[in-house]
C-alpha cells in the first residue's frame, strides 16, 4: 500500500540533501532500511512506494517510471510558476538536481511533495 509522499517527508528533520537517506547518526543509509530516519524527494518517493531500491551502484530506485516523472513535472512546473524559493525560473533535469540545490528549502520540498500526493490522488480517482 502506498503512502503520501508528504508523509514521509511530513517534518524538516525527515528531509535530506547530498543522499538518499541517512540513519540518526546522519551516515547513508538505504531508504529501505528500518534504520532510515531522512530522505532525499526521490529516496522518500521509494519509501512511499514501497519501491525496491539497488543501493549496491547507487542507481535511482526502480519506482514506477511514470510516478518519477509526474514528481520532476511537478517541481518543474511548481519553479516556472515561482512557487519555489528559487530565483531563476531554472529548468531541472532531475529530482536529485532539485532536491540537492543549494536555493531548496525545506517548504520547496513540502510544496512539491503536496502538489504529487493531489495531482496522484487525481490520477488514482
Amino acid at each position: 500500500m502506498n503512502k503520501p509522499l508528504s508523509e514521509v517527508l511530513f517534518d524538516p528533520a525527515k528531509w535530506t540533501q547530498g543522499e538518499f537517506a541517512r540513519d540518526i547518526h546522519d551516515k547513508r543509509i538505504s531508504p529501505s532500511s528500518s534504520l532510515a530516519y531522512c530522505y532525499c524527494l526521490l529516496g522518500a518517493l521509494a519509501v512511499s512506494l514501497n519501491c525496491d531500491v539497488d543501493t549496491i551502484n547507487d542507481t535511482p530506485y526502480k519506482c514506477k517510471r511514470e510516478e518519477k516523472t509526474l514528481l520532476l513535472t511537478v517541481i518543474k512546473q511548481l519553479v516556472a510558476d515561482g512557487k519555489t524559493s528559487h530565483p531563476s525560473k531554472r529548468a531541472f533535469h532531475s529530482i536529485e538536481a532539485f532536491n540537492d540545490h543549494p536555493h531548496t528549502t525545506f517548504e520547496d520540498i513540502k510544496k512539491v511533495a503536496a502538489e504529487y500526493d493531489s495531482n496522484m490522488q487525481c490520477s488514482n480517482s
